[in-house]
């Protein structure tokens, strides 16, 4: 699913202030014992409705 503008004021009308978005970090592991990633990790865009 993706998660567009519209989806977050659908929510918010709702009347809900959280959407939780599950994720998996697993295919960025270089060593799954440390938890160290093989890059650096950026965001792509965050929403703010506040």
């Amino acid at each position: 699913m993706l998660v567009t503008q519209a989806y977050v004021d659908l929510v918010k009308k709702k009347r809900f202030n959280a959407i939780r978005i599950p994720c998996s970090w697993d295919q960025y592991m270089a060593n799954r014992t440390t938890a160290a990633l093989q890059h650096e990790i950026k965001r792509n865009q965050v929403f703010d409705n506040t």
